[in-house]
């Protein structure tokens, strides 16, 4: 009987959460507001599932646990896994790019629409602040 309740207040809590999802998507091209720092977004990071986060974030969680042996490819909103994440200095449609042709890090996973977005990559995992460190 416990295993039931669990199973639907599982489902349930994953209906409200996809709920939420399809509402970011649909402010996202309101909103620069990335929804996980709250700061403003200047480089785009978005993979199939299309919830925009800042590339800071986006950094974060993947090269962070990188050095730890365990890269996180998930979707910090609804936990999609995506091999690959495309940074990008404006709003996008993900599926409109064609990732094959972009420059890319391969252990991040993290691809580059153009050399701004590579720049400001580069020079966050050039900082020693607690950004990218523990």
């Amino acid at each position: 009987m416990n295993f039931l309740i669990g199973s639907l207040l599982f489902k349930s809590q994953k209906n409200e959460r996809n709920a939420v999802c399809n509402k970011l998507k649909d402010v996202a091209d309101q909103d620069r507001t990335c929804c996980i720092c709250a700061s403003e977004i200047k480089i785009w990071a978005i993979g199939k599932c299309k919830h925009p986060v800042c590339y800071i974030c986006s950094s974060r969680m993947r090269v962070l646990n990188a050095k730890e042996e365990k890269v996180s490819k998930l979707c910090a909103v609804c936990k999609t896994e995506m091999e690959d994440v495309i940074f990008h200095t404006s709003m996008f449609r993900f599926e409109a790019i064609n990732i094959d042709s972009l420059d890319r890090d391969e252990p991040s996973g993290i691809c580059f629409f153009n050399s701004d977005s590579r720049d400001k990559f580069e020079d966050l995992l050039k900082e020693t602040g607690p950004i990218l460190t523990k």
